[in-house]
């Protein structure tokens, strides 16, 4: 989305491991580092996979209320951080892996690396 623009001036997260790389996307983003999920007018960014489960249920909170959103987490047995400024994945050293410019992941591994394409999902 920050290549499109959407997200010009507008606050957004993204994944710890990609987010020095992702940045680059979208300069005139004004990215936050800490936090699992933002909101910023009509768009939700998330920081992951478990983070955008939490951003959801904080989109249902925000369509139907926090019973509701609270209600659908219990059904599908989740354990919502409600808080979007609960990341503690920030602190930590988490860059595992290098984006070339190409697109590629490159992660490194003992015995080896391995490059995942992002654009194709190809490894």
């Amino acid at each position: 989305m920050a290549k499109t623009g959407l997200l010009d001036f507008k606050n957004a997260t993204t994944n710890k491991i990609a987010f020095d790389w992702v940045i680059t996307n979208g300069p005139n983003v004004n990215w936050i580092r800490k936090a699992r999920w933002v909101v910023d007018g009509k768009f939700y960014t998330s920081s992951g996979v478990t983070a955008g489960m939490d951003m959801t249920l904080d989109f249902l909170k925000d369509l139907h209320g926090v019973d509701v959103a609270r209600q659908v987490a219990e059904q599908i047995e989740y354990e919502w951080t409600e808080d979007s400024k609960n990341d503690s994945f920030c602190k930590k050293n988490r860059k595992i892996g290098h984006f070339s410019a190409d697109g590629r992941i490159l992660l490194s591994f003992t015995g080896g690396i391995l490059v995942f394409r992002h654009d194709t999902g190809n490894i």
